[in-house]
């Protein structure tokens, strides 16, 4: 579900992008831009996935058969 309202979020991953063009337009250093972007995304997502991970593992029944 994160991956679906990510996109239609405030920060999108378009725009991240766009400000990322600029700031390499001005600052010719796209390996160092283009990896912060890439830190800067996982800080942001990785949390949130695992505590959706834990949400989902502490409130949904277990249906397989031991």
């Amino acid at each position: 579900m994160l991956h679906a309202t990510l996109f239609a979020s405030l920060i999108s991953v378009e725009e991240l992008f766009r400000v990322a063009q600029r700031i390499n337009a001005q600052i010719y250093k796209p390996v160092e831009i283009y990896t912060a972007l890439g830190v800067f995304f996982l800080i942001v997502c990785l949390p949130i996935n695992i505590f959706a991970h834990w949400f989902k593992l502490k409130y949904t029944r277990n249906l397989s058969e031991r």
